[in-house]
């Protein structure tokens, strides 16, 4: 097959070497990687300054990857491909630890410098958030996986402020206070404790999912199934909030509702913008999820009493996922569904509770008809009680 010629001009900021249209010899079935490669070699830019598309508006944007061809991605012998200038670039694993390290070294600091006589409880800070962010640091060097190489250098302070002087500077000024009553540890201490052990324990857990989902030296992605993610896009924002409410219920205090509050707002932005890129890709294939603060809500209003139980009914398929075929008059509506939750039980003539058949998180078969159907917002649920669930799915 012969070459491609590519045209290849400059859009945005000026880039001196693509003064003018540039003609680039190309194989149609090389890579997009390879394009990448041939063309900031050409401008002597990085491969990660530079993005590409097809268009002027950059709204077809040419992916740097290894595994989709110029043919493949629409390219013909004489297209035109559009090169941005992204500016300097640093890689995102070195962003995360600059981050991080602020508050690794604020709270230890302040903690020396304020404080001649510490309180148990004013240790006990001290000790989680160093054991929050070296996992944050550990997790960075030895399990994330990113779809980016590089961002924009000058990112690096609008990221670094939320870590240095919120989680940092704020919250230490907070936490090592001189002034603070000396306590010891009470059951309040004991249950924040234990929220912020199963928020970071869980945190962690997500985090081996999603490297799991990329193979290494890829960008690319799979669907990620786990505990959380039936309910929500990123379960891992969610698990972080979960820590840092333990730390909360540990020392209740402004500066640290202030930062929860913060985190949250900038984690459901982040949330909203993969749910769509997971809705891009995947399309039909992903069951569109919420933003974990809309999944609370959700659930708070839909609190089963007795022996009901919540589920959301699944896309209809002639074969449920553990191997059971519906029957064709079922196929007409859908009658597999996910238990949300479920009600503390009934009871029976003596007054003790009837232990439920199934849990939240369980596949199960529903009536085609029958239940009662609720509705918060976009979302559709159905209330059965607990002897109209014809089975459980073990998958």
């Amino acid at each position: 097959m012969a070459p491609y010629t590519i045209s290849v001009a400059g859009r945005g900021k000026r880039i001196a070497a693509l003064s003018s249209v540039v003609d680039l010899k190309i194989d149609p079935t090389d890579s997009l990687e390879h394009l990448h490669q041939q063309i900031a070699a050409s401008i002597q830019y990085s491969i990660h300054q530079i993005r590409l598309s097809k268009d002027k508006e950059g709204k077809h944007v040419l992916a740097n990857s290894p595994f989709q061809t110029l043919e493949a991605a629409g390219l013909r012998d004489g297209s035109q491909v559009f090169v941005k200038d992204l500016g300097l670039q640093i890689s995102w694993r070195t962003v995360y630890i600059i981050e991080y390290i602020g508050a690794l070294v604020a709270h230890p600091l302040i903690y020396g410098l304020r404080l001649s006589n510490p309180t148990s409880t004013q240790t006990l800070l001290l000790c989680l958030m160093l054991i929050h962010f070296i996992k944050r640091e550990l997790e960075t060097v030895f399990v994330h996986r990113f779809s980016n190489a590089t961002m924009p250098l000058r990112n690096i302070f609008k990221n670094s402020f939320h870590y240095w002087i919120l989680s940092g500077l704020l919250l230490s000024w907070s936490f090592y206070n001189p002034a603070a009553e000396n306590s010891n540890l009470s059951t309040r201490i004991y249950i924040g404790l234990v929220v912020f052990t199963v928020g970071e324990l869980a945190n962690l857990y997500i985090h081996l999912i999603l490297r799991r989902l990329r193979p290494a030296g890829t960008t690319e992605r799979g669907i990620p199934q786990g505990i959380g993610f039936q309910w929500v896009t990123c379960p891992n924002y969610f698990y972080e909030t979960v820590a840092w409410i333990g730390v909360l219920i540990i020392y209740p205090c402004w500066p640290t509702l202030f930062f929860i509050v913060v985190a949250v707002a900038q984690m459901r932005a982040w949330a909203y913008k993969k749910e769509m890129r997971y809705r891009r890709e995947f399309g039909d294939k992903y069951q569109s999820k919420k933003s974990f603060s809309t999944a609370l809500k959700s659930i708070r209003a839909l609190a089963p009493l007795l022996d009901r139980v919540l589920v959301q009914r699944l896309k209809s398929e002639s074969k449920t996922a553990g191997g059971i075929f519906l029957p064709e008059s079922s196929q007409k509506e859908l009658n597999q569904a996910k238990v949300l939750a479920v009600g503390p039980g009934g009871l029976d003539r003596d007054g003790k509770r009837i232990p439920m058949s199934v849990k939240a998180g369980d596949s199960v078969l529903i009536p085609q008809f029958g239940g009662q159907n609720v509705k918060v917002g976009d979302d559709e649920y159905h209330l059965f009680r607990d002897s109209e669930i014809l089975a459980k799915i073990n998958e």
